[in-house]
């Protein structure tokens, strides 16, 4: 065995590094490319649905926050099947469920239906991201980890990038049934290259019962680390999947004034700035343990950066506003070292749970959020230009992310004294 066999994943197995990165971590990389792709369409997609479904914003906001309530729901049974039964038997499953739900979206234009579509598709893609994690942790050492996951979060950007002009052309090309009906096609194709390509592996799965389960789960739940990388995650990564989801096209109209044209050139410019961040995560995560320092310092400090130019997207427009367009999408996305902190913090037989709880905290909150976004909107325009009312709704996230950036501290601070005493 060559040294780049490097755990037990490997020896059972007899793959090297290099063939399990080809026949492991590429179908997952696919598959997370489809997640992303999937989950930030509707961007795109927005006004086909207002003209299929005749939706206002509040119920348009609700529509689309379906699909992330779905998808956090499910993250904490989503954890204990994946340190149960691994990443590979998992992902299959859900998939299958993602592809009914585009297809159930693409045979009606029932808003009603289509709400029952994207929470088939969010329950789908809840594995996306976390069942990679996992799969990682699986079949490759620690120290390999935040640089894999930042490799495997950068294909996620190219999932992104094909949800903006491409999927522009092709529901102007095709139409709505056929988008939804061909993207349940792909869906299904990476189940089939998931289940048959990917080989079998027990490591970092722990089949326990069910009270044991819960225990691991209310560990996590209970641990103030958890909620000080927590707390910093859910004012940031919702707030910018809420708006870039779903409300980003209507601020460009509405208040930017801007053309179809410059929207789609917006859209593609901050799915290259978000894959250029993603990329930079291992890199980050690299320095910060070169370094010594704390990944959740380093995101806190970033909080207060990511306020200031959601401040000036809020105030500033003009030809140079996709800068801040631009700088918000690369600071964001440097925000999935949560994930990577909160797996080497844990044993690996929790690292699906760990994940899975921080995404229940994130997703519930991109619900919140992108609803109450268009409750504000609906709400306020009774008094205020609409323009004015997108102004205020975007104040929600960055109140948000100041309480959460307190609280965080707070944590941290009883984390310290407690280390203080524990060291005399």
């Amino acid at each position: 065995m060559t040294a780049l066999k490097l755990n037990a994943a490997y020896e059972s197995k007899n793959i090297t590094f290099k063939k399990a990165f080809a026949i492991v971590f590429l179908p997952f990389a696919l598959a997370f490319i489809l997640s992303c792709l999937f989950r930030t369409m509707n961007a795109v997609l927005m006004p086909t649905l207002l003209q299929l479904t005749k939706a206002n914003p509040s119920e348009l906001g609700l529509l689309n926050a379906t699909y992330f309530l779905a998808y956090a729901l499910f993250q904490i049974p989503l954890g204990t099947l994946l340190d149960n039964y691994g990443a590979k038997n998992v992902q299959s499953c859900l998939f299958v469920i993602g592809g009914l739900g585009l297809l159930l979206s693409g045979i009606t234009n029932h808003i009603e239906v289509i709400a029952i579509g994207h929470a088939l598709l969010g329950i789908g893609m809840s594995g996306g991201l976390m069942a990679a994690f996992k799969m990682i942790v699986q079949w490759f050492p620690s120290e390999k980890i935040p640089m894999l996951n930042g490799i495997m979060m950068t294909f996620g950007g190219a999932g992104i990038l094909l949800s903006a002009t491409p999927t522009d052309y092709l529901v102007t090309n095709l139409g709505w049934q056929a988008l939804n009906i061909g993207f349940s096609l792909l869906a299904f194709i990476v189940t089939l290259i998931i289940f048959f390509i990917v080989p079998e592996s027990k490591v970092a799965t722990e089949k326990s019962s069910f009270s044991s389960q819960l225990k691991g789960i209310s560990i996590i739940f209970k641990s103030n680390y958890f909620w000080t990388i927590a707390l910093i995650t859910a004012g940031v990564l919702p707030s910018f999947m809420a708006v870039h989801g779903l409300w980003i096209e209507n601020w460009l109209q509405t208040v930017s004034n801007a053309k179809q044209s410059t929207i789609d050139d917006y859209l593609m410019l901050m799915g290259i700035a978000m894959t250029v961040s993603l990329l930079s995560t291992g890199f980050i995560a690299r320095v910060a343990h070169f370094y010594q320092k704390p990944l959740e310092n380093i995101l806190a400090a970033l909080v207060i950066v990511y306020i200031v130019i959601e401040l000036m997207i809020i105030s500033m427009h003009g030809r140079y506003e996709w800068i801040w367009w631009v700088l918000l999408s690369l600071v964001s996305q440097i925000f999935n070292l949560s994930y990577a902190a909160l797996t080497q913090h844990f044993q690996k037989t929790h690292s699906g749970r760990a994940n899975t709880a921080l995404n229940v905290v994130v997703f519930t909150s991109v619900f919140l959020l992108q609803y109450l976004i268009g409750l504000i909107v609906t709400l306020s325009n009774q008094y205020l230009s609409l323009a004015s009312s997108y102004k205020v709704s975007f104040m929600l996230p960055v109140v948000v992310q100041i309480i959460c950036l307190g609280l965080s501290w707070v944590l941290r601070m009883k984390l310290a004294v407690k280390s203080s005493i524990n060291n005399i």
